[in-house]
This record gives structure tokens, sequence and C-alpha cells, in this order.
């Protein structure tokens, strides 16, 4: 754990890939880019994508400054400990089945000719803990923030660390529960679940309120059971949701309020894989 070194941070979502040198001093002022990665690619294809941001987020670092280390978020189902995606798991989740069985640290060190530690994280998690820190949760105690994009992520922050479950409710797995509608929840609360309200309605607003409506929802059991303070909503999605927040608010009984970080809310996440200031 560090304080006093800067972080190489990426997080790698279905699309794009975000990264930034996270300065120890004050890590809100982490310049952020957008690159795309083909999550869906070979394993070759991947790390080569990965390893070229890493690369570039190095050379931003002043000459002679300390670095901590890398921290990659990356989507489930991954072994974060291990950074492995495991045979076998959710086959039908084609986002980084590439990797599959590759040791990513070792893939990713190689590539770039490093011997930094590297760590990982999931990508909803990382967003939570940006959120929590530095972004529209700090002050909160008990954040959960929901990313809406290529699918849905939720994570749980209590006093600055992950809670993943609460009750029988694992809030990592959320994307896979079934709707009355017979749809996951994944399809329902992200880009393609809006589309097809905006499809069947033609009206973006009616569609996207009754998004954050149901969206306040299918939240509530879990902000009961785990005590939740504040929902945060964060991912592509948001900006077409957050006009329509006090509904979600409504439905789950607490407050609901669009993420602040925007790009760099998963970046500063991860970088706290290495301990950068927060709480």
């Amino acid at each position: 754990m560090t304080n006093d070194a800067w972080v190489v941070a990426l997080d790698s979502g279905g699309t794009s890939l975000k990264s930034g040198a996270v300065p120890p001093a004050d890590p809100v002022q982490v310049r952020v880019t957008v690159t795309p990665v083909d999550s869906r690619g070979a394993a070759a294809a991947i790390v080569r994508d990965l390893a070229v941001a890493i690369e570039a987020r190095l050379a931003d670092i002043p000459e002679g400054e300390p670095v901590a280390g890398i921290a990659v978020a990356l989507p489930g189902p991954f072994d974060y400990e291990a950074g492995v995606r495991p045979p076998g798991a959710h086959p039908t989740d084609t986002k980084y089945l590439g990797l599959t069985g590759v040791p990513l640290a070792a893939a990713l060190t190689t590539a770039v000719g490093t011997d930094l530690p590297v760590r990982f994280v999931n990508d909803a998690e990382a967003a939570a803990l940006g959120e929590a820190r530095y972004g529209a949760g700090a002050g909160s105690r008990r954040v959960l923030t929901v990313t809406l994009g290529t699918g849905l992520g939720a994570a749980l922050v209590v006093d600055g660390a992950v809670l993943r479950q609460v009750g029988g409710t694992v809030v990592g797995e959320l994307y896979a529960a079934a709707l009355p509608s017979g749809s996951s929840a994944d399809d329902a609360f992200s880009h393609r679940g809006l589309q097809s309200r905006i499809d069947a309605l033609d009206d973006p607003a009616a569609a996207a309120a009754g998004f954050a409506a149901d969206l306040g929802a299918f939240l509530a059991p879990v902000v009961a059971t785990g005590g939740v303070d504040l929902v945060v909503v964060a991912g592509g999605v948001a900006a077409e949701v957050s006009p329509h927040l006090p509904l979600t608010a409504a439905a789950c009984g607490i407050p609901a309020v669009p993420g602040t970080l925007a790009d760099a809310a998963g970046v500063l996440g991860a970088a706290t894989m290495f301990g950068m200031r927060g709480f």
C-alpha cells in the first residue's frame, strides 16, 4: 500500500479502454485517455491493446517519479486474485472470453517489458470505489453504484470497502437476475434495454423515465437489505437516465444521483488497489 507513488490504472469495458497515470498527491487530477478495445477478440489482440495503453501511461509519468504498479479493472467472470479468466465460467458471456486460462499479469509485464506488480479488480467495483471515494458518493457511508452500459454492473461500498453480499444477494451478480418480464437485468438495464424501450414507445424521454423508475424498483430490495444511503448511477446510459433519477429515488426510497467522475471513475477506483489517497 502506498500514497506516495504513481499508479498506472486501466478500466477495460466491452468496447472502450480508459487509462490514466494517477498522481499520488491529487488523484482526481488524473487525465484519462479513451481508446477502443475488442473485448471479444483473441487474447493476443486484447493483451496488445492493454499493453499499448500501459506503455503510453508510463510515458506520461515524470522521469524519476516512483510507480507503485499497474491496476487493471475488468468485467467478470475473472479470478482477480489469480489474474486469469477461469475456464468454463459463464461461457455465454463472450467479453474477454479470449483471455480464458491466460495468466494476464505475466502476459502484460512481458509485453510491456516491466517488472511492476499488476493487480486486478472488477470493473463495477472499481467504478463504485472511485465514485465513493472521490465522486458523487464522497461523504456517504453506504453507497450502491450501478454502471449502465453494454450491461449492468453493481457494487456496494461500505465505509470505503466493497461489500460483496447483502443477505442472500451477491451484489456483483445482480446483472443475472431474472425480471418478471422474462428478461435479465443485464438486458433490461443497459444500452440495448433502453433502446428497446425507445423503439417500443417512439418517445425517448418516456422510455428513459420508465427505465429509471424500473431501475429503482429493481434495486429496492438490495437498498433495504444493505442499509444503503445513496444510489449512484454511472456508465454510458447515465446521461440519458439522469434527468429521471427522482423516479429511481422514489422507487427505491433513498436519494439517487448521477456519477460525477465520468470516465475517471473506474480508473481512480482501480488505482485504490495500490492504496491511493481516499477515505
